[in-house]
């Protein structure tokens, strides 16, 4: 009976690590999440900085309320960059800029909170975290200066991320199921004339 049971453990070994390498690799959830970029718009400030405000829509998904629910931290990290067509001089990247928020809760006072840098603003529902989290007014990119000559465009994308373990540590717990989600581009071609903001 034993011969009969040791021939089969090399696979049963193969088959059962192939199912914990799967489990423990981050789970892609484009398809899930709709989240997208919208509502982008341009001002100047008064020192002559070129800002830009949008908002992240449709970024409400189950798996968010039950990160959050279980204690975990869910990140958005922004990227904000300038494009010259690369017809023109000097063309290619002209600016590169990245910055993040992040969204905890608070399940004892059942309260949300979003941190950017030192700043904290709480919130007292998931939606309204959300538009918190996802509303970006008067950014500042990068000095007007760099848009003359006209063709400049901004390009804005947001990545939706779990609670990760440092030093990788979830890439070898099979039983933590992760993911992330990246909105498509969004493009918007900067105007001539831009309302001054204070």
């Amino acid at each position: 009976m034993p011969r009969a049971v040791f021939p089969r453990l090399p696979a049963l070994c193969a088959a059962l690590l192939a199912v914990l390498l799967a489990a423990a690799l981050p789970v892609r959830a484009e398809e899930a999440v709709r989240a997208r970029v919208d509502a982008v718009s341009f001002s100047k400030s008064g020192d002559d900085q070129l800002l830009v405000s949008f908002r992240v829509v449709d970024a409400a998904d189950a798996r968010v309320a039950e990160t959050l629910d279980s204690g975990l931290p869910v990140r958005f990290v922004f990227r904000v960059r300038l494009m010259r067509p690369s017809g023109l001089p000097f063309g290619g990247l002209v600016a590169d800029k990245q910055f993040e928020r992040v969204l905890e809760k608070d399940n004892l006072k059942n309260r949300y909170r979003v941190v950017e840098g030192e700043e904290k603003r709480d919130a007292a529902s998931l939606e309204e975290a959300l538009v918190r989290m996802g509303t970006v007014e008067n950014y500042a990119v990068a000095p007007l200066s760099v848009a003359d000559g006209g063709g400049v465009r901004v390009e804005i994308q947001v990545k939706l991320e779990e609670f990760r373990l440092p030093f990788h540590l979830h890439r070898i717990l099979p039983f933590m199921n992760f993911w992330d989600v990246t909105t498509p581009w969004a493009f918007a071609a900067i105007p001539a004339e831009l309302p001054k903001r204070p």
